[in-house]
């Protein structure tokens, strides 16, 4: 058997790299087994000597963490799959339709993408204010149902479906959404999948849009809730 050194190599190097990425996360957890007094010491404890539960129980003490925790978990599933359907009915019209205006339409979705998110807030929390949806989870899970990334990532993968299998399903008596549901989201379950780990991600993460939405420890989302535990002066790095 031939020792393969640039394999060895390349192993290496990911089992490496492998350990570097998961160490923050293995931080995190040994962190919140800490007391205040441990965290900063040098050479740092990699494992807790004396762990200690204090801070979990002073985290359910001191804050509403589940109530946080149900609030992301119902926005992010129900604006992740949203964000999948509707931007892959957009991508499909825009894709395998033909109507007056279409290419000009996708060039403003496209400019869309130009314009920072931080523009439009305001513009976002008037119209959320008209509807009187402020501290709702309508007001956090509408604004990230649809957006120019998704449609234009979804139409460009469409286009690489070949339109005589859609016309065969026309011939065959297929309305349009039946060709939708049942034959062009199956054939794009990769670009789903991409557009599902963005948009999970996207609205797992967003805090300040959130942060401008409620107005209430109760419809806070668990970014927004992390936020409570920093000040001017201190972070409470154990909860």
């Amino acid at each position: 058997m031939r020792f393969n050194g640039g394999k060895a190599l390349l192993y290496i190097f990911l089992i490496s790299f492998g350990f570097l990425s998961i160490f923050p996360f293995f931080w995190m957890i040994s962190t919140s087994f800490k007391q205040t007094n441990v965290l900063f010491t040098i050479p740092p404890e990699f494992f807790p000597r004396k762990p200690t539960l204090i801070n979990y129980v002073d985290l359910m003490r001191r804050s509403d963490f589940p109530i946080w925790f149900k609030n992301s978990v119902i926005v992010t599933v129900i604006a992740t799959s949203f964000s999948m359907y509707f931007n892959s009915m957009a991508g499909y019209a825009f894709a395998k339709k033909r109507f007056p205006g279409r290419d000009g339409l996708f060039m403003l979705v496209l400019g869309m993408l130009m314009v920072p998110g931080q523009v439009i807030l305001v513009p976002m929390f008037l119209i959320i204010s008209r509807f009187n949806w402020v501290n709702t989870y309508q007001a956090l899970i509408l604004p990230l149902c649809a957006g120019p990334f998704g449609i234009f990532l979804m139409k460009q993968y469409m286009e690489t479906l070949p339109n005589e299998l859609l016309d065969a399903a026309r011939i065959d008596g297929c309305s349009e959404f039946r060709i939708f549901s049942t034959i062009v989201l199956p054939l794009c379950r990769p670009a789903l999948a991409a557009l599902g780990v963005f948009a999970f991600l996207g609205s797992w993460n967003d805090f300040l849009w959130p942060l401008i939405a409620t107005t209430t420890s109760t419809m806070r989302t668990l970014q927004v809730g992390l936020a409570v535990f920093q000040s001017q002066f201190q972070t409470s790095w154990g909860l």
